[in-house]
């Protein structure tokens, strides 16, 4: 029987507890997954990674983007460098927009010369976070979330990529986005309680069969999925600050039984609720508080 993927523990330093920026030589590393995002750049050497079943051939220059709970592992390092930056996913799902695009954002993996603009801000942008880190100038930690919301921003505008529209679609399109984006954030501050797809319909002004269609159109996601996310996301929270039970989160995220919420949890993050618990303490030397956390 094969083994199952490794789960990799990263201790955050006091600097920030969500941030770490490096530079090292890349060895083999076997099949793992993780809790935070991941984005490397490729500074010399030739490898060879996988990512969720997909092989990249990866040159000096290249980007190589690994997302929340992601299976990975480095197949040749053959002792190249590479510079690094570690990252919760608080970062990824606070902003409304990129948690709607969410799917969109975490399809983009390799980013090379295929994609010139966004791989030589994403090279600089890698660059300058591991020097702040190294260099710890005033503002570190406001700096270096700058350049990762940045970073996150043009990923995701380059996922959504799309050839242009005339002027009337396109203001057509802007418009029931707009409302699609109002429902997403509804959805996300509402989540505990018992919603329903015809009711958020209702809130733009849709109805539920051509809301159901826009909303898997802008958000890759349906509406249940979407929902189940925004829930995961809120329990996330309380297992990170509480020891209330897991029961007591199911429901408080609003989840109808405690069954569904560790299979949906389970199948979003790879692990249990309990055992997420476990791996966040064990991923953080000191226990957040209001100062320096930050909460999906």
């Amino acid at each position: 029987m094969s083994e199952s993927p490794s789960k990799e523990v990263l201790n955050f330093d006091g600097y920030s507890e969500f941030i770490i920026a490096t530079r090292y030589q890349q060895n083999n590393y076997p099949e793992h997954w993780h809790l935070t995002a991941e984005f490397y750049l490729i500074d010399q050497g030739e490898q060879i990674w996988r990512i969720s079943g997909t092989t990249y051939q990866l040159h000096p220059g290249d980007v190589i983007l690994i997302w929340p709970s992601e299976l990975h592992e480095v197949i040749a390092g053959n002792n190249g460098e590479v510079s690094c930056i570690k990252f919760g996913c608080d970062l990824i799902t606070r902003c409304h927009d990129i948690n709607m695009n969410y799917l969109s954002l975490t399809k983009m993996h390799l980013i090379d010369e295929t994609y010139p603009d966004l791989n030589r801000l994403l090279r600089e942008s890698i660059h300058e976070v591991c020097r702040i880190h190294e260099n710890r100038p005033v503002l570190a930690e406001t700096r270096t979330r700058i350049k990762i919301e940045e970073m996150l921003l043009a990923i995701c505008e380059e996922s959504l990529r799309a050839p242009k529209e005339s002027s009337q679609s396109a203001a057509s399109a802007n418009e029931t986005y707009l409302k699609i984006k109002q429902a997403c954030a509804y959805i996300t501050e509402n989540c505990d309680k018992d919603l329903s797809q015809a009711d958020v319909a209702e809130l733009t002004g849709f109805s539920t069969y051509y809301f159901s269609r826009v909303f898997k159109k802008y958000s890759n996601e349906s509406f249940s999925e979407f929902l189940n996310r925004s829930r995961i996301r809120k329990a996330i929270r309380l297992l990170r600050v509480s020891d209330i039970p897991v029961t007591e989160i199911a429901f408080s995220a609003g989840f109808q039984s405690i069954s569904n919420f560790n299979k949906v949890f389970r199948s979003t993050l790879g692990c249990s609720p309990l055992e997420y618990r476990k791996l966040y303490n064990a991923e953080h030397l000191t226990a957040p508080t209001p100062e320096n956390s930050t909460l999906v």
